[in-house]
């Protein structure tokens, strides 16, 4: 958890090491939600939780098809 503050805009600066584990580059489009009172920003597509590729997946977490096959050898 980081604490931030708003700026007269009503900007904030989402920290450097999130933005990392997002994949989210410089005019990366996002998606922001209000969900049980909290503001949730989240990338517009999901980012693979194994190797980090974009997704299109609304899942809470995130597979790429390589990845899944992957898992699924791996444990069969």
């Amino acid at each position: 958890m980081k604490k931030l503050k708003v700026d007269d805009l009503g900007r904030i600066v989402i920290p450097k090491p999130f933005r990392k584990e997002l994949n989210l580059e410089n005019e990366s489009p996002v998606v922001v939600t209000l969900e049980n009172n909290s503001v949730v920003i989240r990338p517009e597509k999901a980012v693979c939780k194994c190797c980090g590729i974009f997704v299109e997946c609304d899942r809470d977490f995130p597979l790429c098809q390589n990845c899944v096959e992957k898992i699924k050898k791996a444990y069969t």
